[in-house]
């Protein structure tokens, strides 16, 4: 059996899913439960293909080490740290917002994984 990466989330990203969770059950349970069982599923994926995000500099000009993906209209910001096989959720936000300008606006706050 192949080794599983380890997979942290921090307080703020847990705080998205919720909201997400919470915003999309105002109209509809059981949308909401599949949303929040979806970016679930995408991200256990990272346990055995971590690399499997594209590189944010893909998208921006900005050079970060995110990778992302990609679940129905959301995005999943993490990173590899590859010496601890360890990977950092930083936040789950709406494809349809200002994200890069949320994500990037406390990028030096954001605990992480020591390397």
């Amino acid at each position: 059996m192949a080794k599983k990466t380890k997979i942290l989330y921090s307080p703020i990203s847990k705080m998205d899913i919720s909201e997400i969770h919470a915003i999309i059950a105002e109209v509809n349970r059981p949308a909401a439960n599949r949303t929040r069982k979806g970016i679930g599923q995408i991200i256990k994926h990272l346990h055995t293909h971590p690399l499997m995000g594209a590189e944010l500099n893909t998208i921006c000009i900005i050079n970060t080490p995110y990778r992302f993906l990609v679940y129905d209209q959301y995005l999943i910001f993490y990173q590899y740290f590859k010496k601890m096989d360890t990977i950092q959720i930083y936040r789950v936000l709406n494809g349809t917002t200002n994200y890069l300008n949320v994500l990037l606006r406390d990028y030096k706050e954001y605990p992480s994984v020591t390397e």
